[in-house]
Parts: C-alpha cells; sequence; structure tokens
C-alpha cells in the first residue's frame, strides 16, 4: 500500500467525513480501474458536502460518481433528491427515470 494511501485512510479514520480526502481516495481507485468503488467514495464526498450545507457543490460531486457508475441506484436516487430540494424538478425528473421504480 501506497504512502499516500495509508495517509488517506489514517484521516478518514480520524475524519470520515473529510470530503477531500474522500475525492482523492476516489481519484486512486479511479486510476486503478476501479470505477465502482471510486464512484462509492466521490457519493461519500458529496453527502459531507450537502451535510456542510454545500448542496450545489455535492451535487456536482455526486455527477461525477454517477460518470463513474452509471448504473448505481443510490447515486441516481440521492441526485433525484438533491434536485428536487433545490427545486430543479426537470432535472431531479430525469434522475428519477433512472431509478428502477422509475
Amino acid at each position: 500500500m501506497s504512502h499516500r494511501l495509508q495517509q488517506l485512510l489514517a484521516a478518514l479514520e480520524e475524519s470520515p467525513r473529510d470530503w477531500r480526502a474522500l475525492m482523492e481516495l476516489g481519484s486512486i481507485h479511479h486510476a486503478h480501474g476501479d470505477d465502482v468503488t471510486a464512484a462509492r467514495c466521490l457519493l461519500a464526498a458529496a453527502e459531507s458536502q450537502a451535510l456542510d450545507g454545500f448542496p450545489l457543490k455535492a451535487v456536482a460531486i455526486a455527477k461525477q460518481a454517477a460518470k463513474l457508475d452509471p448504473r448505481n441506484v443510490e447515486v441516481a436516487r440521492v441526485l433525484a433528491e438533491w434536485h428536487e430540494k433545490l427545486d430543479l424538478r426537470a432535472e431531479a425528473a430525469e434522475w428519477r427515470l433512472k431509478l428502477p421504480y422509475g
């Protein structure tokens, strides 16, 4: 395991909502061809940003996760929910269509 990866994992143990560490961890997974895990890391970073009061940043990060793992239902669900909260109904409807119960 690389030194940087060890540092990131240590940072996340100390602060599990460290969105910067989650983003970098996602980048590492993506670079190694594991887009499913990368998308999970990005979704966690997005959720952290949403909890910290940055909904637009959260949506942008979650959209990156959706590009990495387009079949991830949780990402589509969260994006539909967040777009609805932002009163972006057309975008929310688009994301809802990607859900299995659409």
